[in-house]
């Protein structure tokens, strides 16, 4: 069954808007490319299905800029993102972008890389983008694979009589979570393994130098790595611990993603606070004057927040300051400033105007605002293991916990609207 993060797909990642499907998705893949490339990239050609939404948007949405950022191994929250083609061109890297029929393109947001370095690597892959922020490799060269970006990731093309050993070289320091996957194909077989842990420099070197090894792929994580077991899966289930224990379901999501990255619960707390100023950052800059201009609208945040405190508004008081903070937070993601995706960018704006509000209208501490974001993410886990975050898939009332209907259509890739255009281009 699927597990859901709740800092890697809930209450994250931290990104640059507009879209957490196409601008941190196309991070994610530049950047997982990159390191399955295994070297720094010199050319790279990026292809979309013309009935993917990518092909529609992959410019207004800044996933050109975005797969450049990951490709060339900078943040995404770096303050040259705006200009990273003309980074990439002026360091020695061609980045192409390409629409063409792409064979079996079962996702909307479908994407085809192909890498070269100086040294003479190449990579030919196949990843999605698949809502929130998280991506999948599903082909590696002519390999069904399955990377995910939340562990160290192996996968070694090698022969068969070989395979035993290149298996003992991956997993000897006992670094492995769960079972080692294989397919076998003309005597040829794709070995896949998880790992806690980077493969020691000195077992690399002699997997690579094995017999019968033809070819590895490694793969550094992208998110924090799932090192161990969730505590709950459903709704059910976390009612019950929080009752059991007689404690909030704050409280049973810090135990949560405690558990499930392997990380102490004064850490976990850390990363949730990181994560809110970066929230209540983007209140306050979506408030302010002089806001980049969207593409169809002007920012009127601060306007409505003015007017209201003004008393020039027919309907005032805390909920609409409230409103007007989400809309601050939405001005700054459609102005590819950086947001906290909640779970996805098009929802990054209600939390952070929920819980600001809270904290400097009715003294809301710091300790509160980490349960209360961790107990909505304990509703987006249940909902992340069931369901899906992609608007693309199932339309944009997902991306903030709306239900899908059975059997409603997949809906048709839009391209968003209120992005900011990039003149340059």
């Amino acid at each position: 069954m699927k597990t859901t993060s709740i800092f890697n797909h809930v209450i994250g990642p931290v990104m640059r808007g507009p879209s957490s499907s196409h601008t941190a998705g196309a991070f994610h893949i530049g950047a997982m490319a990159r390191s399955l490339l295994g070297a720094a990239p010199t050319r790279a050609v990026i292809a979309f299905d013309p009935a993917g939404s990518y092909a529609r948007c992959y410019r207004e949405q800044g996933a050109d800029l975005a797969f450049a950022t990951g490709l060339m191994g900078w943040a995404i929250t770096d303050e040259r993102f705006p200009r990273a083609l003309e980074a990439a061109a002026e360091s020695g890297l061609a980045v192409e972008f390409a629409v063409r029929q792409l064979d079996d393109a079962a996702h909307p947001n479908a994407v085809d890389i192909r890498l070269s370095s100086a040294e003479g690597r190449d990579l030919c892959a196949r990843a999605h983008s698949v809502g929130g922020g998280a991506v999948e490799f599903v082909r590696l060269a002519d390999w069904p694979v399955h990377l995910v970006g939340d562990a160290y990731e192996i996968a070694v093309e090698v022969e068969r009589p070989a395979e035993a050993q290149a298996l003992d070289l991956l997993s000897q320091d006992g670094a492995v979570m769960g079972r080692p996957e294989s397919r076998l194909r003309a005597g040829v077989s794709l070995v896949c393994v998880r790992r806690r842990q980077r493969l020691p420099q000195e077992s690399r070197r002699r997997l690579e130098a094995l017999d019968g090894v033809r070819q590895v792929w490694a793969c550094e994580p992208v998110c924090f790595v799932q090192t161990g077991e969730p505590t709950f899966a459903s709704a059910t289930e976390m009612v019950r611990l929080a009752g059991e224990r007689g404690t909030s379901l704050g409280q049973v999501a810090m135990e949560y993603e405690s558990a499930l990255l392997g990380l102490s619960q004064d850490d976990v707390r850390a990363e949730v606070m990181r994560r809110f100023d970066i929230m209540r950052q983007a209140v306050h800059r979506g408030l302010e004057q002089g806001l980049p201009r969207m593409q169809l609208l002007e920012p009127s945040a601060g306007r409505i927040y003015e007017a209201e405190a003004a008393g020039r508004l027919a309907v005032g008081g805390l909920h609409t300051r409230a409103a007007a903070r989400a809309l601050a937070a939405m001005h700054v993601n459609s102005g590819m400033g950086v947001v906290c995706a909640a779970p996805t960018g098009g929802s990054a704006g209600v939390l952070p105007a929920v819980l600001v509000t809270l904290a400097e209208e009715k003294g809301l501490d710091r300790d509160a605002a980490a349960l209360a974001l961790m107990a909505a993410g304990a509703v987006g886990v249940v909902v992340g293991n069931r369901a899906t975050f992609a608007a693309e898939v199932a339309g944009c009332q997902v991306e903030i916990g709306g239900r899908r209907r059975q059997r409603l259509p997949l809906c048709r890739p839009r391209p968003g609207r209120l992005c900011q255009p990039r003149s340059s281009r």
